[in-house]
């Protein structure tokens, strides 16, 4: 797993694991401020975010998600090796299965995104668990049942809620399928006690969640979104290099998008083959063992593939309405089909014995092939190169985002810190307008990000606007300097200012009737001045009320496309002053670029 996850082993503060086969989402980034313990609420899972909490107090929010990311695969092995080594007994079958259950689709896909659901060592634990309760009962085996569940449920509320529903199945069907000659007397009784265990527990969940307010809920819509899909447990993986795009393709297609992680459910077609050929040699040798692990097996991968498709997935989500991911089932339908996986591939190194490591080799390079799990499986925490680039100067060295979505980028937020300014705040509510790089300067803004690939970022690449100079243009993101002092009179914020487009290599914006201009004057005496204005209005004529600080109207009679008009003289006294725009006739206007002249005094 180390030369998998090599590059972010190098860096592990500046990458993190995984293929962003879903785009930039905010998940890995959400749950990297989560790794804090002052933070206590609805959506803290404990077992994972207060083991990364306390990582994070000596090395840091990312490098401490990628430790709990990367702990996930071993656990996942070891736990897997454990659960079918004690149904099969199969030394080889055990660790092929905690091989394939490590590597798998599920696995990988959720380990990139989501920290809590990748932990699925723990329900692999939790199950082995179980089946060690049910096969020799004690008060031991009852307690290492109740401590694994309980920290399963900490770890990841969804493979809680997944344990809860398939401990009765795994507890009868451990029962079911004993030899009544081998089974202990006491084994019916523990299977009972686990199975009331687990429905009262989840009907206690399913009362808490219901009547509890402030928990969100969830409605069938988004379920039925993010359920499974038969075909998804066939379906190759999507970031498999040589067939992972049909497999976008088939998803796109569908309209599940959205869902293209959950939607990763495919064991592989050749653990697949083991697995029927596993069924096959179980139920038709002599070993009862295997029979019964085979029984078990299939009784997972029944109950869990059930589950994570309609209708059962809605009726769950009725159950307990905070959850949606019914697709996640998923992951204990891969262990299931490990087991049986790992029988199969038992089955045939005993047929050959001579050819054990052929076998073996064949099998693991058809699991790697299929899952293909090589070392570009990492991506930068910080979206672009530019962020990269800028996040190695000095804290002094204050930046704007541009480029940044709307609400802001998580990872690029904790990486810098109280030097970050992202459009969408009070003094940037987008980027663009005629007196942004003013505010810049005012604000002490060293550096400006934008998207090369918006109108912005066109309009900036052909010409900078005054104060402004380019200084890197690298993909995803171009750095440009902010290289002029405030200028005497600037624009310090804009309301009612709608959506910001652009033409011609000008930025304007739509106002509803009204819009209002704080104009700073940063001289320490009243200044007389004059704003040249671009206006249209949507009706292509109408007149424009101009207030300054003074509160005398100044119409303006404006007639056909964008074109510049000017306002003035205006009075403003030292600080801030508003000076607001109304339509005479409630007709929307647009407003473009504005200049300001100082009068002599």
């Amino acid at each position: 797993m180390l030369l998998v996850a090599w590059p972010v082993v190098e860096r592990p503060t500046e990458r993190i694991y995984g293929t962003e086969i879903s785009g930039r989402h905010p998940d890995p980034f959400a749950a990297m401020r989560r790794l804090d313990f002052s933070i206590a609420d609805r959506f803290t899972q404990p077992g994972t975010d207060w083991t990364g909490a306390a990582i994070a107090q000596f090395a840091g929010p990312v490098a401490a998600y990628n430790l709990i990311v990367l702990l996930s695969f071993p656990l996942a092995a070891a736990s897997t090796d454990l659960l079918v080594f004690l149904l099969t007994g199969s030394s080889l079958g055990s660790a092929w299965a905690g091989l394939m259950v490590m590597l798998a689709p599920y696995h990988l896909a959720h380990a990139a995104y989501h920290p809590h659901v990748a932990q699925i060592g723990w329900l692999a634990l939790a199950l082995a668990a179980i089946v060690a309760f049910v096969d020799r009962p004690s008060a031991i085996r009852a307690g290492a049942v109740a401590i694994s569940m309980a920290w399963l449920g900490a770890a990841d509320f969804y493979g809680g809620f997944i344990g809860l529903v398939l401990a009765p199945v795994v507890a009868i069907a451990r029962v079911a399928m004993q030899p009544a000659g081998t089974r202990d007397s006491r084994a019916p009784a523990a299977a009972g006690l686990i199975a009331v265990g687990s429905v009262a527990t989840l009907a206690a969940v399913s009362w808490w969640l219901l009547a509890r307010p402030g928990v969100p809920l969830f409605n069938e819509a988004q379920v039925l979104m993010f359920r499974a899909r038969w075909w998804a447990y066939f379906l190759p993986p999507v970031d498999q290099p040589w067939w992972g795009d049909r497999s976008v393709q088939v998803i796109g297609e569908a309209g599940l998008l959205p869902a293209i992680v959950e939607l990763q459910l495919t064991p592989g077609f050749f653990a697949l083959g083991l697995a029927v050929w596993g069924t096959r040699v179980a139920f038709t040798t002599a070993r009862a063992q295997e029979r019964a692990a085979a029984g078990v097996a299939l009784a997972i991968v029944t109950a869990a593939t059930m589950a994570s498709l309609a209708p059962v997935a809605i009726w769950l989500h009725r159950l307990a309405p905070v959850f949606r991911g019914m697709a996640r089932f998923g992951g204990a339908v891969e262990i299931g089909v490990s087991v049986l996986a790992g029988l199969g591939l038992a089955s045939l190194v005993r047929r050959n014995p001579s050819r054990r490591t052929m076998v073996i080799g064949v099998a693991t390079l058809a699991l790697f092939v299929e899952c293909a799990p090589l070392p570009w499986r990492w991506r930068d925490v910080l979206p672009t190169l530019a962020h990269r680039w800028l996040a190695g100067f000095p804290a002094s060295a204050t930046v704007l985002d541009c480029s940044a979505p709307l609400g802001g980028d998580g990872a690029v937020e904790m990486a810098f810190g109280n030097r970050l300014t992202e459009a969408g705040g009070v003094r940037f509510p987008y980027c663009g307008d005629a007196d942004m790089p003013a505010r810049a300067a005012a604000d002490g803004i060293a550096f400006v990000l934008v998207q090369p690939g918006t109108d912005m970022g066109r309009a900036w690449a052909s010409q900078p606007p005054a104060g402004i100079r380019v200084m890197r243009r690298l993909p995803g993101a171009s750095v440009y300097a902010v290289i002029a002092a405030p200028p005497a009179v600037f624009v310090d914020r804009v309301s009612g200012c709608g959506q910001r487009e652009w033409r011609n290599g000008d930025s304007f914006c739509w106002a509803q009737q009204r819009l209002e201009l704080t104009v700073r004057n940063t001289t320490p005496a009243p200044a007389t001045v004059t704003l040249a204005i671009t206006l249209a209005t949507k009706s292509g004529g109408g007149s424009l009320v101009v207030r300054g600080p003074d509160g005398v109207p100044r119409h303006i009679s404006v007639r056909g496309p964008l074109k510049r008009y000017s306002v003035g003289p205006l009075q403003l006294s030292p600080g801030l002053s508003p000076i607001s725009i109304e339509s005479d006739n409630r007709d929307a206007f647009a407003v473009g670029p504005w200049t300001w002249r100082t009068d002599p005094s």
